[in-house]
C-alpha cells in the first residue's frame, strides 16, 4: 500500500464532526455507524498509545477485526467479510449521496477532510484490510490566502511515545492542582530564592555563601530543563527538550492547545500536548523537520528540507499548519521583490 501522510488533528476532527452528523440526522444504520466508531476507537488508540501512524499497518483492520469488536465469534474470513461488506457499503453511500450536505457541515466545524473508509485491496491471497482515511473537501477549513505555489503544509503526523516515567508528560490537561502547579512552582522558587538573598547577604557571613550559589545553581539547572514548557505561555509551541524524548525520536514538539472545557471566566482550558509536525519539501520532496532556528531565524521554530537544510527553510505555523520560503532564491520562482508584495498584501500572515 502506498504510505499515506495523514494528519492526525485533521482525522480526528473530521471523525468527531462526522459521528457528531450521522447522529444529528439520525442516522439509521446503527451497525455501519458501530463499525465506523470501532474502528476510530482502535485506530487513535494505536495512535496516541502506540505511536503508530494512520494509514500504517497496525491501523488497518481486517473483516474478523470488525466483527470481534462487535462482539462476532472469529470465523472464517470469508463470513466475516460478507458480514461487513453491507455496513462499509452502507456508509460509502450515505457519504457519496449526501456529499453536499455533508461537506457542508465539516466546513463549519472547520474540516478540511471527509472521513472514509478505504481499503487496501485484496492482493497475492493476502486478506483485504479497511483502515480511516481523509478525502479533501474543496473550499474547506479557515480563510484561503494566495499562498507561494511552493509552500509546505505541515500535519501532525506521529505522537511520540515517552519512556515509561514520562509518560504522564504527554499530555497535561491544565485544571484543578495541575495548573496551580504549573503556576506557581516557578513562583515558589523564585520568591524562594529572593528570602534567601534576603537573609543571607546582610550576614556579611562567608559560610552562608555556598548554601546561596548552591541555590542559585539549582534554579539554573532546573530553569534549563523545564523553560520549554513555559516558553508555551505565550509562544504556544516549543521543541520539546531532549531529555524526555526516547534515543529513536530525534525531536518533537510542545503545543499548548485550547480544549472542549471551560473555566469560570468563559476561558477555555489548555492543554499541553507532545506532538511530532512534519512535511514533505515542496522543492525536492525531502522530509521536513521542525527545529529551532539559528543565526537570523534564531527565537523562532523553522521547517528544514533533510536534504538542503541551508537553503530549502521555511516559516512554521502550528495554528495555520502553513509555511512559507524563507529564502527569496530565484530558482523558488519567487523573488525578494515578491516576498514583500506578498506579505504587504497579506499583512495578516
Amino acid at each position: 500500500m502506498e504510505n499515506l501522510s495523514i494528519d492526525i488533528d485533521e482525522l480526528k476532527s473530521s471523525y468527531e464532526a462526522t459521528l457528531k452528523h450521522l447522529k444529528s440526522v439520525k442516522w439509521t444504520k446503527k451497525t455501519a455507524l458501530t463499525v465506523l466508531e470501532k474502528m476510530g476507537d482502535q485506530t487513535f488508540e494505536n495512535v496516541f498509545e502506540h505511536q503508530c501512524v494512520p494509514g500504517d499497518e497496525a491501523c488497518q483492520y481486517d473483516s474478523c477485526d470488525i466483527g470481534m469488536w462487535l462482539d462476532r465469534k472469529r470465523g472464517d474470513a470469508e463470513a466475516s467479510r460478507n458480514w461487513l461488506k453491507p455496513h462499509l457499503k452502507a456508509y460509502r453511500d450515505y457519504v457519496e449521496q449526501n456529499k453536499d450536505e455533508l461537506d457542508e457541515y465539516l466546513r463549519q466545524q472547520g474540516c478540511k477532510h471527509r472521513l472514509v473508509i478505504d481499503d487496501t485491496g485484496s492482493r497475492g491471497g493476502e486478506r483485504n484490510h479497511y483502515y480511516l482515511s481523509l478525502q479533501e473537501v474543496l473550499g474547506g477549513g479557515a480563510k484561503s490566502i494566495d499562498l507561494p505555489s511552493c509552500h509546505i503544509e505541515y500535519q501532525v503526523r506521529q505522537i511520540p511515545k515517552l519512556l515509561p516515567c514520562f509518560e504522564w508528560m504527554r499530555r497535561i490537561d491544565l485544571e484543578g492542582w495541575k495548573i496551580r502547579t504549573y503556576l506557581g512552582a516557578p513562583l515558589t522558587l523564585g520568591v524562594g530564592w529572593v528570602l534567601l538573598m534576603l537573609w543571607v547577604l546582610p550576614l556579611n557571613n562567608d559560610q552562608h555563601l555556598p548554601a546561596l550559589v548552591l541555590y542559585s545553581t539549582i534554579l539554573v539547572g532546573l530553569w534549563i530543563f523545564v523553560h520549554p514548557f513555559y516558553d508555551l505561555v505565550n509562544r504556544r509551541v516549543s521543541m520539546a527538550p531532549s531529555w524526555m524524548l526516547p534515543f529513536k525520536v530525534l525531536s518533537a514538539q510542545l503545543e499548548m492547545v485550547p480544549t472542549d472545557g471551560r473555566k469560570v471566566n468563559g476561558a477555555p482550558i489548555r492543554s499541553i500536548r507532545l506532538v511530532r509536525y512534519g512535511g514533505d519539501c515542496p522543492i525536492c520532496g525531502a522530509p521536513i523537520a521542525v527545529i529551532s532556528g539559528t543565526r537570523e531565524f534564531r527565537g523562532r521554530l523553522i521547517g528544514q528540507c533533510n536534504e538542503s537544510g541551508t537553503e530549502h527553510v521555511f516559516s512554521f505555523d502550528h495554528v495555520s499548519k502553513i509555511g512559507v520560503p524563507l529564502r527569496g532564491n530565484a530558482y523558488y520562482g519567487i523573488s525578494n521583490k515578491q516576498f514583500g508584495n506578498y506579505y504587504r498584501d497579506h499583512p495578516d500572515c
